[in-house]
């Protein structure tokens, strides 16, 4: 029998079989990606840092490459990154509430400047008073973020976690604590199967450790020089005679950085881009996210490590 392949046989064979071929290659195609897609690691909210930006601010020059750049500063554990900006409209609150109904966000930067230089309420203000959870006047409390105060509070106490109470001038690293703390975080990661890849965990584990107490000292140093400060805010005072509202610290200040108008500024009353009154706020993602919520310090030492 002649089975040769001739350029005739092979164009009869393409003529007649040609939508066959299309869909068994389309479908090997899509038989792969589903393959890829199965076994990839798909980032959990701890793994995402998303950093917004609301009301009034116009990101500039270093916005769009701020994902790119946060990568190489946060932690082996970040898998992804990225910037989102909202309008105080209708249309950028409703997206707005949408990514915190599923507890998408990290970080957002505010101003508490009234657009024209007018008066009124500030972005800052609407946005924090979002937040407030009100139950009376002996249970109010931050709903929407994190208290900057207790978060560095609770930063300190997670070194001590690890370096010991020492943790500052001496600080010694719980082997033992390390592998506990990635093992129950990332035991079952499908990039850390292995035994050899989960010892190659640990080690980025202990990377990561000992980089945040790094970038803490860096941003306690800040915070003792000025050139950080709590954001603060007062609730209204109580309908009761002589309340007096109570006054959390939401956020950072970060009027001092010099060129921060590169990442985001807002238009002050004589038309000029400023920056004095933008604030950087954390959100509040739940206990879950327990060990990579101190991301957001390393965050923070990124602003002034390129903003100062």
């Amino acid at each position: 029998m002649d089975a040769h392949i001739t350029r005739q046989r092979l164009g009869n064979q393409l003529s007649y079989d040609w939508l066959k071929i299309l869909v068994a290659v389309a479908a090997a195609v899509a038989a792969v990606a589903i393959l890829f897609t199965m076994i990839a690691t798909r980032p959990t909210n701890a793994q995402q840092y998303f950093v917004y930006s609301y009301g009034g601010l116009h990101p500039a020059q270093d916005n769009n490459a701020l994902p790119d750049n946060l990568k190489d500063a946060f932690s082996y554990d970040v898998l992804e990154t990225n910037v989102e900006n909202f309008d105080a409209g209708a249309m950028g609150n409703a997206v707005f509430t949408a990514r915190r109904g599923v507890l998408e966000g990290s970080a957002i930067f505010v101003s508490d400047f009234v657009d024209g230089g007018g008066e009124g309420a500030t972005p800052f203000s609407e946005l924090v008073s979002m937040g407030i959870v009100h139950r009376g006047q002996e249970d109010e409390r931050l709903g929407l973020f994190l208290d900057a105060e207790k978060f560095l509070s609770d930063c300190e106490s997670y070194l001590a976690r690890f370096f010991g109470e020492n943790w500052r001038e001496a600080p010694v690293l719980d082997e033992e604590e390390v592998r506990a703390c990635f093992l129950a975080r990332n035991g079952e990661d499908k990039r850390f199967k292995t035994e050899e890849q989960k010892e190659q965990g640990v080690a980025l584990e202990r990377e990561r450790l000992t980089s945040l107490r790094e970038d803490y000292l860096v941003v306690d140093g800040a915070m003792k020089s000025g050139m950080l400060s709590f954001a603060t805010y007062r609730t209204d005072p109580s309908s009761e005679e002589g309340g007096a509202g109570k006054e959390y610290a939401v956020g950072f200040s970060l009027g001092k950085l010099s060129r921060l108008n590169r990442l985001y500024y807002y238009y002050d009353g004589e038309g000029k881009q400023a920056t004095e009154k933008i604030a950087v706020l954390l959100f509040e993602n739940g206990e879950k996210l327990a060990d990579l919520k101190y991301e957001s310090v390393t965050f923070l030492r990124y602003l002034l490590e390129h903003y100062q």
